[in-house]
């Protein structure tokens, strides 16, 4: 007769055991914990970081714009102040010079300036005449019933009417004791506004371009995309009005 021995663990055995899986689980827990709050700290302090990095950035190219903006403001301004030079000669503000007279001094001025492409003298009522006595009329154009109310006025890129070609228009009025005689027109060339950012550096390798307030771009170093705009039928904007 074959006997069999059972053996029944003692309570401190099962104790024991009960023991160990119980700290098991919560090393496993806490171990899962520990990692869950290292990663959700890595990852916030990731996503700080790169909104500190973000925020760095752009405060530095708003700062860089507003730099850009007054540099390129300064070379309006220096355009303009040339413009009112020419404006203040007895030429233009005496009632005793002649049409002839306007003439020649404006022809001279414009051979001493090689960025004029025009430049031209027109009475209150906004018209002039030519050399070969043609009447020209504008009193219809922004730029003279801005420049007539005492506004320096400058446009966007457009295509000139008389010259078919790209041009940017500026106009000063034109001052005798304190009343507007008459109104100075000069033009550029449509990439002027180019050349004037073509020293501009974002950074290393950056460039600057301007948009107009008709949602084109007016400057650009890729000169074609100026060049290809649409605004021969856009009415011109202005991109710079003073108070004298």
């Amino acid at each position: 007769m074959t006997s069999t021995i059972e053996y029944t663990p003692s309570r401190k055995y099962i104790g024991n055991k009960k023991r160990f899986s119980i700290r098991r689980k919560l090393l496993i827990v806490f171990g899962v914990l520990s990692a869950g709050s290292l990663f959700m700290l890595s990852f916030l302090a990731l996503k700080f970081a790169q909104k500190a990095v973000s925020e760095k950035i752009e405060d530095h190219l708003i700062d860089k714009a507003n730099d850009t903006a007054e540099i390129i403001d300064s070379r309006i301004n220096a355009f303009f102040q040339l413009l009112n030079s020419i404006a203040r000669e007895q030429e233009l503000t005496s009632a005793s010079s002649s049409d002839a007279e306007k003439l020649e001094y404006l022809d001279s001025e414009l051979a001493l300036h090689n960025e004029l492409v025009q430049l031209n003298f027109y009475n209150t009522d906004g018209f002039r005449y030519t050399r070969e006595g043609k009447k020209i009329t504008v009193s219809d154009r922004d730029w003279f019933q801005s420049a007539l109310k005492g506004k320096p006025f400058a446009s966007e890129p457009l295509i000139s009417r008389s010259l078919n070609k790209l041009l940017i228009i500026f106009a000063v009025p034109v001052y005798s004791n304190g009343n507007i005689v008459g109104v100075l027109n000069s033009t550029v060339d449509g990439l002027w506004l180019c050349d004037q950012i073509a020293d501009i550096v974002v950074g290393k390798t950056g460039a600057c371009y301007i948009v107009g307030l008709s949602g084109t771009t007016i400057a650009d170093e890729e000169t074609e995309i100026v060049k290809n705009k649409k605004t021969a039928e856009k009415m011109q904007k202005p991109i710079r009005n003073l108070n004298q």
